[in-house]
């Protein structure tokens, strides 16, 4: 509805009076809350948590952007942490290299295994690192990092126990002939 469409666009733009006055037309909050929670306007995510918004429903949108504080609210908020989207979105945090959140979900309980190809995709070894401490399988992030050339990667993936065999037809097809 047009109504909606209003609420929609004044809580992505973070503007709380307008969003107050519709919300009194008791509006459906699920498209303007995911709006705000990706746009990060913490206010209005605030005001539509109050008003009834569903914290799990934009949880993995906050995680995919890296808005840490975002996230630490819809998780307090009675956000959970697993299954369902959440996994792809922890995945694309550690390659976006959103450090402080794939922490905050490492505290959570995420387990690493979920994020390690991400990372390894990424390029990020500091966060390679970081999963592999959480106990993240080094098999697991080995073809992603063969295949896109991260030299770096691969050498730790191997010291920490990786198979040489993983990521070897990754490698190859993909012309990266350094690491084969």
């Amino acid at each position: 509805t047009a109504g909606e469409q209003e609420l929609a666009a004044a809580a992505e733009a973070g503007r709380v009076e307008i969003v107050k006055l519709l919300l009194k037309s008791e509006l459906g909050l699920g498209y303007p809350f995911y709006l705000a929670v990706r746009a990060g306007q913490m206010d209005v995510v605030k005001l539509l948590l109050e008003h009834g918004a569903e914290p799990a429903s934009a949880l993995s949108d906050a995680v995919e952007t890296g808005n840490v504080e975002m996230v630490r609210l819809l998780l307090e908020k009675g956000g959970c942490p697993h299954g369902g989207s959440m996994d792809y979105a922890f995945s694309l945090a550690a390659f976006h290299g959103h450090l402080e959140v794939v922490k905050l979900l490492l505290e959570k309980g995420i387990p690493a295994r979920e994020a390690i190809s991400g990372a390894a995709s990424g390029g990020d070894v500091d966060m390679v690192q970081l999963l592999l401490e959480h106990g993240a399988n080094p098999d697991d992030g080995m073809s992603s990092a063969a295949e896109r050339g991260h030299m770096e990667i691969v050498k730790l993936l191997l010291e920490k126990g990786a198979s040489a065999n993983h990521g070897i037809l990754e490698a190859a097809g993909s012309g990266q002939n350094e690491i084969v």
